[in-house]
């Protein structure tokens, strides 16, 4: 799976790509990449529209897993909570907000683990 093109790309909220995107937005192209279409819009502007795409990332089937497989995603907590896509057993791309951009990151340090929540493998469409 390809994600070098992603790096760099500009954080905006609501962002589907492909100029620009949040995390859910990167998550979605990302699933994409991997053959899994969530059938989300690809640039929902509109709060309500932002809301249902990630509503449809949450009603899709996730098991929970206790290690990261590349492609899982990761979720963290916080105000707003954050998902990302794990990589490796390490590494994960993500939109940092505060940056500004697509970047990766590791989940060592400060920050990261004390808002993981967990880890997550598609497992179907959900209801």
């Amino acid at each position: 799976m390809r994600i070098d093109d992603l790096i760099g790309r500009p954080y905006k909220r609501g962002g589907r790509g492909p100029e620009s995107y949040d995390c859910a937005g990167l998550v979605v192209e990302v699933l994409r990449r991997r053959g899994i279409d969530l059938k989300i819009p690809e640039t929902p502007e509109a709060e309500a529209d932002q809301l249902a795409a990630m509503q449809a990332i949450l009603r899709a089937q996730w098991v929970g897993i206790e290690r990261p497989l590349p492609g899982c995603l990761v979720f963290f907590r916080g105000v707003p909570g954050h998902v990302a896509v794990m990589l490796n057993a390490t590494r994960f791309i993500h939109v940092a907000e505060d940056v500004g951009q697509v970047c990766l990151e590791r989940l060592e340090g400060p920050v990261w683990p004390r808002r993981f929540v967990g880890y997550y493998e598609y497992g179907g469409p959900g209801l």
